[in-house]
């Protein structure tokens, strides 16, 4: 993602909007040594009434020492990679 991006998700009870919840996602511009944009792997999101910011590192460190998340989304023609950010959402 190069840009802000929203994730607006409605839980409905017969027809009505009963919870609104506004997922938040940075630009995954990354610090560290590569700067490059990132595949990121969130996690398990609980539905929550509001608005939830996802949380990215914060220092080079941080993004250089990501955990590589393996067998997401196996394609035999793209080679990507898929970085574990679930830790920083807690």
């Amino acid at each position: 993602l190069d840009k802000t991006n929203f994730l607006i998700i409605e839980k409905v009870k017969k027809g009505e909007d009963v919870y609104t919840m506004t997922i938040e996602f940075p630009a995954s511009l990354s610090g560290g040594k590569d700067k490059f944009y990132r595949d990121l792997f969130v996690g398990t999101i609980t539905f929550k009434k509001g608005k939830h910011i996802i949380k990215l590192p914060e220092t080079d460190n941080q993004w250089d020492n990501l955990k590589e998340k393996k067998g997401m989304c196996p394609l035999d023609y793209a080679v990507s990679t898929y970085y574990d950010i679930s830790k920083f959402q807690k």
